[in-house]
């Protein structure tokens, strides 16, 4: 009997330990390149985490598809995604939490074309990149939709959000559906204009960051420090423009 309550009493031990490790060790946020989560970079580049008694470890992914299979396979504990991409997790299964809102798009996700092609005129039977499973596929079927076409009328290629620029500027595709910088730099690098945009939606692109709801009540006091952080870091952007775009500039 004493065996018995000596081994639980290990276990329980054990427990306890790996749950304070847990609790201490720094939160992983992932990320990808967009505007809207700079503003996590800004306050991890400034010390804004660090000065709130939180410490973070960013995860830089090339695109919200891999942002989002980190948090899924327990990589990351915070994730920053497109509203849509998070509701994606709740029907997987996953018990999430929204605590902060971090942006809406206001032009900053839409499909470039070919100048040559004149738009969505000529953009039949054309190859489109796009990132599947993103916000950005379902723009381009809005944006199709509104020109009264649809994929049918397409070729949809799924190129990962690191390769699209190259892809359009060497001219494998005709049109990509993406987000800023891509978008931007497509435009210069392959000739192409800007056809569609969020700003041309019915409803709101918005960006959330999420956290897994036993990760959050276990740690509500170092999440409410990161809330903080970026309430800190929103200010600093307002009142220090310049400066603020040269240290990202310079990421």
């Amino acid at each position: 009997m004493k065996r018995i309550i000596y081994a639980c009493l290990a276990v329980c031990v054990v427990l306890v330990l790996a749950c304070d490790r847990w609790r201490a060790r720094p939160i992983r946020i992932g990320i990808c390149p967009w505007p809207g989560y700079d503003m996590i970079l800004l306050a991890y580049e400034k010390g804004f985490f660090r000065q709130e008694g939180v410490a973070v470890q960013l995860l830089k992914r090339g695109g919200t598809i891999e942002t989002k299979n980190d948090f899924v396979e327990g990589r990351i504990d915070i994730a920053a995604l497109p509203l849509l991409e998070a509701i994606t997790l709740i029907e997987q299964g996953e018990d999430i939490i929204i605590p902060l809102v971090l942006d809406y798009s206001k032009g900053a996700d839409g499909v470039v074309i070919k100048k040559s092609l004149a738009g969505f005129n000529g953009i039949k039977r054309q190859k489109i990149g796009v990132s599947l499973g993103t916000i950005n596929y379902y723009i381009l079927n809005k944006a199709l939709e509104k020109n009264g076409l649809s994929e049918a009328d397409v070729d949809i290629i799924d190129i990962d959000p690191d390769e699209m620029v190259e892809a359009f500027a060497e001219g494998r595709v005709s049109a990509l559906a993406i987000w800023e910088p891509y978008l931007s730099k497509a435009s210069r690098e392959g000739a192409g204009m800007i056809s569609f945009t969020s700003r041309d939606l019915s409803v709101p692109v918005v960006d959330v960051v999420v956290v897994r709801r036993t990760f959050a009540a276990g740690r509500s006091a170092d999440l409410r420090k990161i809330v903080r952080a970026w309430v800190k870091t929103i200010a600093y952007f307002k009142n220090n423009y310049p400066e603020a775009v040269q240290v990202l500039s310079d990421l």
